[in-house]
């Protein structure tokens, strides 16, 4: 009866590829699925209702009548599955000797590993909003297995103990917790209540729960939760758990400046605190996410008191009594992008001083000082040294003691090494998308080798692509174009060094430093 009704309305393949795909697949269920012929559903004393989102069973039917022969999904998914051990060949060369051969193995499960902490980001990607969670239970994480099995033996294989394996299990259980809380809807589609974020969050490992935290920060779900429990997620000294909320938090109330959140913000970053009788020891990394979110809170609103704050940051020298962090760059170029973020496309507004306010440079120039060096009392000027200032004196002038660093020796000049890479992120963010053709020059690349050379070959990459930023209406998708960015010395010595007939001749020009030439192209 089904058939002759589709023939009698000349329904057929074509016509339901020209109609919506709902209707299409509620005209496939009827007419062409045996179990869904009496169609339930559609009477009146049918209790049914629909969820905002399907759940993974109704997901895989709505795929199998979409694409009954693609199976893309489905494969995409399998290798994106990260909770099954990692198979190793029970004989990689037959020709080694058995601890050779382990030592083989080791190194292969080394590697798969590393790829099984990147399927993480796979499996956001592919499950992005795509599930409506039951209110009833805690929100189900999918584990991350590093370790190995011998086939066909299935004998287990660890990996070795070592800093470097807690390191990568802690970061893949977090963003294993990132990828599960990303499948949830955002704010807009779906309002989950505070109790279940609580439940969801407390009812997993803390690595996985300070993952899942920062997922319900990207989604806009964590400003739902109660600020009593978020203040005794913050007192538990847990770094990742600290670092989720802040960055969280800051996403979802990103370009608000609530005074709520910055107070959150402002209790991890000393230099906003101010003098107190209190010795807080707060995490590097932690000090690095709160600048991020800072930058986010504050985001497209050019607040310039916080921005000569973070600029003095970039500059500053190191504590007298702090021993020098590995954080210390990552801290710097999170207070670089902050100053973008502030200020973003906003750099016309930062690049004049303002007359009868503050005698000091206006940001923009103090950035270009951080970035191609000059004396720190250029660009570094703390409260007193702006009074100072409106005072008409220069701070350099009053020969105040300076406290030095007893583990960092620290000259007058900036370590550009330390400030370039963050005084360039912030000048392309700031100038993002102007034309300006100042910010242009200042980030150019110097076209002299000697110029070349006092600039490492990162932040000549970072150079580059913040002068991108700021020309983005003259980027060209060829291989031109980027030539085009690289200094016509560079490409002249480039060419002689990476052809052919050069590894036979023997070189005279020993005034070139092939090692910079190699470097600066290759980045």
């Amino acid at each position: 009866m089904c058939e002759q009704c589709a023939s009698l309305f000349n329904i057929s393949r074509g016509t339901l590829l020209h109609i919506p795909p709902s209707l299409a697949l509620m005209i496939c269920d009827i007419l062409y699925s045996p179990s869904l012929r009496s169609i339930p559903y559609l009477s009146m004393e049918s209790n049914y209702q629909p969820s905002s989102l399907p759940t993974p069973d109704e997901l895989q039917i709505a795929l199998r009548l979409r694409w009954p022969d693609d199976l893309r999904f489905n494969n995409a998914t399998q290798m994106l599955d990260s909770s099954r051990p990692i198979f190793i060949p029970s004989r990689i060369q037959g020709t080694l000797t058995d601890a050779e051969h382990h030592e083989l193995q080791d190194q292969l499960l080394a590697a798969v590993a590393s790829r099984t902490m990147a399927q993480t980001f796979g499996r956001a990607a592919i499950e992005l909003r795509t599930r409506s969670p039951l209110l009833n239970r805690p929100l189900d994480i999918p584990t991350v297995c590093l370790q190995g099995r011998v086939h066909p033996t299935n004998a287990p294989l660890d990996l070795s103990q070592t800093e470097m394996l807690k390191t990568m299990i802690e970061w893949s259980s977090y963003y294993s917790g990132v990828a599960a809380g990303l499948r949830l809807p955002d704010s807009t589609c779906l309002q989950l209540h505070s109790e279940w974020l609580s439940m969801s969050a407390s009812c997993q490992q803390s690595n996985v729960s300070a993952g899942l935290m920062l997922a319900f920060g990207l989604n806009g779900h964590i400003t739902n939760m109660n600020l009593f429990t978020i203040h005794e997620l913050l007192t538990a000294n847990d770094r990742l758990m600290s670092i989720s909320i802040l960055l969280g938090y800051a996403v979802s109330r990103r370009g608000t400046a609530d005074l709520q959140v910055y107070k959150m913000v402002v209790t991890h970053l000393p230099f906003l605190m101010g003098p107190t009788l209190l010795e807080l020891h707060i995490d590097p990394m932690v000090q690095t996410a709160a600048l991020v979110s800072l930058g986010l809170l504050f985001a497209c609103t050019s607040h310039i008191g916080i921005i000569n704050q973070l600029i003095n940051e970039i500059g500053r020298s190191a504590p007298p009594e702090q021993e020098p962090s590995v954080e210390r760059y990552s801290y710097s170029l999170a207070a670089g992008f902050a100053i973008g973020l502030i200020a973003l496309g906003k750099g016309d507004d930062l690049s004049t001083d303002v007359p009868f306010a503050e005698n000091i440079p206006s940001p923009v120039s103090r950035l270009v000082v951080l970035m191609e060096g000059g004396r720190r009392s250029q660009c570094v000027f703390p409260v007193s040294g702006m009074n100072e200032y409106r005072n008409g004196s220069h701070p350099s002038d009053h020969r105040t003691s300076v406290p030095q660093s007893n583990h960092a020796k620290e000259s007058e000049n900036v370590n550009i090494h330390l400030t370039g890479g963050a005084a360039a992120v912030a000048l392309g963010l700031v100038y993002l998308r102007t034309s300006n053709k100042w910010a242009a020059n200042c980030l150019k690349i110097p076209s002299t080798l000697l110029a070349v050379e006092t600039i490492r070959p990162d932040l000549l990459l970072i150079r580059t692509v913040a002068r991108s930023l700021v020309l983005w209406d003259d980027i060209r998708g060829s291989v031109e174009w980027v030539e085009a960015q690289v200094p016509s010395i560079i490409l002249i010595h480039k060419k002689r060094i990476f052809s052919e007939e050069s590894r036979h001749l023997e070189r005279h020009d020993w005034s070139v430093d092939d090692e910079t030439v190699a470097q600066s192209w290759k980045l």
